[in-house]
Protein backbone atom coordinates (compact mmCIF):
# COMPACT_ATOMS: atom_id res chain seq x y z
CA UNK A 1 0.00 0.00 0.00
CA UNK A 2 1.46 3.34 -0.60
CA UNK A 3 1.23 6.81 1.36
CA UNK A 4 -0.98 9.29 -0.61
CA UNK A 5 -0.23 13.43 -0.59
CA UNK A 6 -3.55 15.00 -0.62
CA UNK A 7 -4.63 18.51 0.49
CA UNK A 8 -6.73 17.06 2.97
CA UNK A 9 -5.15 14.22 5.83
CA UNK A 10 -7.40 10.81 5.94
CA UNK A 11 -7.13 7.65 7.52
CA UNK A 12 -8.38 4.96 4.70
CA UNK A 13 -8.83 1.14 5.34
CA UNK A 14 -9.03 -1.13 2.77
CA UNK A 15 -11.51 -4.14 4.18
CA UNK A 16 -12.47 -6.69 1.70
CA UNK A 17 -13.23 -4.68 -1.91
CA UNK A 18 -14.20 -1.59 0.23
CA UNK A 19 -11.93 0.97 0.76
CA UNK A 20 -13.33 3.23 3.80
CA UNK A 21 -12.25 6.57 4.07
CA UNK A 22 -11.98 8.08 7.74
CA UNK A 23 -11.61 11.96 7.13
CA UNK A 24 -9.26 13.14 10.08
CA UNK A 25 -9.60 16.33 8.57
CA UNK A 26 -13.34 17.03 8.73
CA UNK A 27 -13.09 16.28 12.72
CA UNK A 28 -14.15 19.26 14.75
CA UNK A 29 -11.18 22.06 15.47
CA UNK A 30 -9.83 20.74 18.45
CA UNK A 31 -9.17 17.59 16.59
CA UNK A 32 -6.83 19.21 13.75
CA UNK A 33 -3.88 17.18 13.60
CA UNK A 34 0.17 17.39 13.11
CA UNK A 35 2.76 15.70 10.89
CA UNK A 36 6.26 14.54 13.24
CA UNK A 37 8.96 12.62 11.79
CA UNK A 38 9.05 9.04 11.37
CA UNK A 39 11.20 8.20 14.11
CA UNK A 40 10.91 5.29 16.91
CA UNK A 41 10.65 6.16 20.77
CA UNK A 42 9.96 4.74 23.79
CA UNK A 43 7.44 5.78 25.92
CA UNK A 44 8.61 8.82 29.02
CA UNK A 45 8.45 7.34 32.59
CA UNK A 46 5.70 9.82 33.82
CA UNK A 47 3.26 8.26 31.36
CA UNK A 48 0.95 5.61 32.40
CA UNK A 49 1.52 2.21 33.23
CA UNK A 50 -0.23 1.66 29.95
CA UNK A 51 2.31 3.09 27.99
CA UNK A 52 5.35 0.36 28.73
CA UNK A 53 2.85 -1.79 26.50
CA UNK A 54 2.43 0.10 23.92
CA UNK A 55 4.68 0.96 20.80
CA UNK A 56 5.17 3.09 18.07
CA UNK A 57 2.89 2.95 15.33
CA UNK A 58 3.14 3.72 11.16
CA UNK A 59 1.03 2.18 8.26
CA UNK A 60 1.99 -0.41 6.24
CA UNK A 61 3.83 0.19 2.57
CA UNK A 62 4.38 -1.76 -0.31
CA UNK A 63 6.59 -0.93 -3.11
CA UNK A 64 3.97 -1.33 -5.87
CA UNK A 65 1.20 1.58 -5.92
CA UNK A 66 -2.57 1.14 -6.87
CA UNK A 67 -3.09 1.17 -11.02
CA UNK A 68 -4.98 4.44 -9.82
CA UNK A 69 -4.89 6.38 -7.21
CA UNK A 70 -7.51 7.90 -5.30
CA UNK A 71 -8.56 11.29 -4.72
CA UNK A 72 -6.54 12.67 -7.34
CA UNK A 73 -2.80 12.11 -5.93
CA UNK A 74 0.08 12.28 -6.47
CA UNK A 75 2.45 9.16 -5.10
CA UNK A 76 5.32 10.27 -2.71
CA UNK A 77 8.36 8.15 -1.43
CA UNK A 78 8.56 6.51 1.94
CA UNK A 79 10.73 4.23 3.69
CA UNK A 80 9.32 0.91 3.13
CA UNK A 81 11.39 -1.09 5.50
CA UNK A 82 11.40 1.20 8.72
CA UNK A 83 7.26 1.20 8.46
CA UNK A 84 7.39 -2.41 8.22
CA UNK A 85 9.23 -2.93 11.21
CA UNK A 86 6.71 0.18 13.04
CA UNK A 87 3.72 -1.88 11.75
CA UNK A 88 5.27 -5.51 13.24
CA UNK A 89 5.30 -3.11 16.63
CA UNK A 90 2.07 -2.11 16.36
CA UNK A 91 0.33 -5.43 15.36
CA UNK A 92 1.70 -6.39 19.38
CA UNK A 93 -0.08 -3.81 20.72
CA UNK A 94 -3.11 -4.37 19.30
CA UNK A 95 -3.28 -7.66 19.82
CA UNK A 96 -2.36 -6.67 23.79
CA UNK A 97 -5.38 -4.29 23.34
CA UNK A 98 -7.54 -6.74 21.83
CA UNK A 99 -6.63 -8.93 24.84
CA UNK A 100 -8.12 -6.28 27.17
CA UNK A 101 -11.41 -5.72 25.38
CA UNK A 102 -12.22 -9.46 25.83
CA UNK A 103 -11.69 -9.87 29.32
CA UNK A 104 -14.00 -6.72 29.40
CA UNK A 105 -16.45 -8.53 27.56
CA UNK A 106 -16.16 -11.44 29.72
CA UNK A 107 -16.17 -9.28 33.06
CA UNK A 108 -17.50 -5.51 32.44
CA UNK A 109 -16.90 -4.83 36.33
CA UNK A 110 -13.30 -5.23 36.29
CA UNK A 111 -12.77 -3.11 32.66
CA UNK A 112 -10.80 -0.15 32.68
CA UNK A 113 -12.27 3.28 31.58
CA UNK A 114 -10.19 3.55 28.66
CA UNK A 115 -11.47 -0.02 27.30
CA UNK A 116 -15.18 1.11 28.57
CA UNK A 117 -15.14 4.38 26.58
CA UNK A 118 -13.90 2.49 23.62
CA UNK A 119 -16.26 -0.36 23.81
CA UNK A 120 -18.61 1.83 23.72
CA UNK A 121 -17.89 3.45 20.51
CA UNK A 122 -17.79 -0.47 18.78
CA UNK A 123 -20.66 -1.16 20.15
CA UNK A 124 -22.47 2.24 18.72
CA UNK A 125 -21.04 1.44 15.82
CA UNK A 126 -22.59 -2.30 15.63
CA UNK A 127 -26.01 -0.59 15.14
CA UNK A 128 -25.44 0.49 12.19
CA UNK A 129 -24.39 -0.95 8.69
CA UNK A 130 -22.30 -0.53 5.48
CA UNK A 131 -20.71 3.12 4.89
CA UNK A 132 -22.73 4.73 8.36
CA UNK A 133 -20.65 2.37 10.02
CA UNK A 134 -17.82 3.38 9.63
CA UNK A 135 -18.53 6.86 9.60
CA UNK A 136 -20.38 6.61 13.43
CA UNK A 137 -16.54 4.90 14.16
CA UNK A 138 -14.79 7.90 12.33
CA UNK A 139 -17.44 10.64 14.18
CA UNK A 140 -17.47 9.07 17.71
CA UNK A 141 -13.30 8.82 17.53
CA UNK A 142 -12.63 12.31 16.51
CA UNK A 143 -15.04 13.51 19.32
CA UNK A 144 -13.50 11.66 21.96
CA UNK A 145 -10.04 12.69 21.57
CA UNK A 146 -8.61 15.87 21.37
CA UNK A 147 -5.72 17.46 19.55
CA UNK A 148 -2.56 17.15 21.48
CA UNK A 149 1.29 16.74 20.00
CA UNK A 150 3.23 14.14 21.24
CA UNK A 151 5.50 17.21 22.83
CA UNK A 152 3.06 18.45 24.98
CA UNK A 153 1.68 14.22 26.22
CA UNK A 154 4.92 12.44 26.06
CA UNK A 155 7.71 14.79 26.13
CA UNK A 156 8.99 13.76 23.01
CA UNK A 157 9.01 14.81 19.00
CA UNK A 158 7.02 11.35 18.25
CA UNK A 159 5.14 8.42 20.00
CA UNK A 160 2.81 6.45 17.94
CA UNK A 161 0.09 5.46 20.79
CA UNK A 162 -2.01 2.53 20.67
CA UNK A 163 -5.99 2.76 21.16
CA UNK A 164 -6.28 2.11 25.20
CA UNK A 165 -3.07 4.64 25.55
CA UNK A 166 -4.81 7.22 23.42
CA UNK A 167 -8.38 6.64 25.07
CA UNK A 168 -6.38 6.47 28.92
CA UNK A 169 -5.58 10.17 28.39
CA UNK A 170 -7.93 11.01 25.49
CA UNK A 171 -6.03 12.98 23.75
CA UNK A 172 -3.89 12.58 20.46
CA UNK A 173 -2.27 13.40 17.22
CA UNK A 174 -3.38 12.16 13.85
CA UNK A 175 -1.64 9.04 13.89
CA UNK A 176 -3.33 7.97 17.39
CA UNK A 177 -6.81 9.38 15.95
CA UNK A 178 -6.03 6.72 12.72
CA UNK A 179 -4.72 4.03 14.29
CA UNK A 180 -7.71 3.77 16.86
CA UNK A 181 -10.00 3.67 14.11
CA UNK A 182 -8.08 1.12 12.28
CA UNK A 183 -8.38 -0.94 15.61
CA UNK A 184 -12.08 -0.41 16.01
CA UNK A 185 -12.97 -1.43 12.41
CA UNK A 186 -10.85 -4.65 13.04
CA UNK A 187 -13.01 -5.52 16.03
CA UNK A 188 -16.34 -4.55 14.29
CA UNK A 189 -15.30 -7.62 11.86
CA UNK A 190 -13.38 -5.79 8.77
CA UNK A 191 -10.66 -8.09 7.17
CA UNK A 192 -7.41 -8.83 9.18
CA UNK A 193 -5.35 -7.27 5.89
CA UNK A 194 -6.86 -4.06 6.10
CA UNK A 195 -4.51 -1.83 6.42
CA UNK A 196 -4.06 1.95 7.77
CA UNK A 197 -3.30 4.40 5.39
CA UNK A 198 -1.89 8.07 6.62
CA UNK A 199 -1.85 10.51 3.75
CA UNK A 200 -0.67 14.44 4.39
CA UNK A 201 -0.37 17.72 2.56
CA UNK A 202 2.72 17.78 -0.23
CA UNK A 203 3.29 21.24 1.96
CA UNK A 204 3.84 19.54 5.48
CA UNK A 205 6.95 18.99 5.44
Amino acid sequence: MAIWGIKRRVAAFWAGHTLAVLLIGAAPSYANVHQHPHNEVSAPAGVSLLANQYVAFAPLVTKQPFAQEPFRAELGPSDSASLNVKWSSVKRALHRDHSVLQHCRADASACPAAARAFLAIIERAESHNGRSRVAEVNRSINLSIRAASDKEQYGVPDFWAAPLLTFTSRAGDCEDLAIAKYAALRELGYAGSARPVKTRSPSRE
